[in-house]
């Protein structure tokens, strides 16, 4: 998504969906200064709750993450190109796993 987007928007995307997602909020703020870090900070931050987690309760935190971020781009740039942006993501990571739908 850098190519199109450029890397700066891309982590100011990453950084609204992880403020943005409701289930979020409460293992962020167990974390260390969370309102200065960058976009890696925080899913370092949140690789290290989830950790401590059970696998249902870090897939659902997950699954909510990657919602909110696929609905802010819908929200930016439009379905369509959204669509394209991602198909190479999810052709990369799961043969069988088409776009969400909406």
């Amino acid at each position: 998504m850098s190519p199109t987007l450029g890397a700066r928007s891309v982590l100011l995307l990453i950084r609204r969906s992880l403020y943005l997602t409701p289930s979020l909020r409460p293992i962020l703020a167990r974390t260390p200064a969370t309102a200065g870090m960058d976009a890696e900070a925080h899913f370092d931050a949140l690789h290290d709750v989830l950790a401590h987690q059970s696998h249902a309760d870090a897939l659902t935190v997950g699954e909510a993450l990657l919602q909110t971020f696929y609905d802010l781009i819908v929200t930016l740039v439009g379905l369509s190109l959204t669509e394209r942006l991602l198909r190479s993501v999810w052709a990369n990571h799961s043969s069988d796993t088409d776009v969400p739908d909406r």
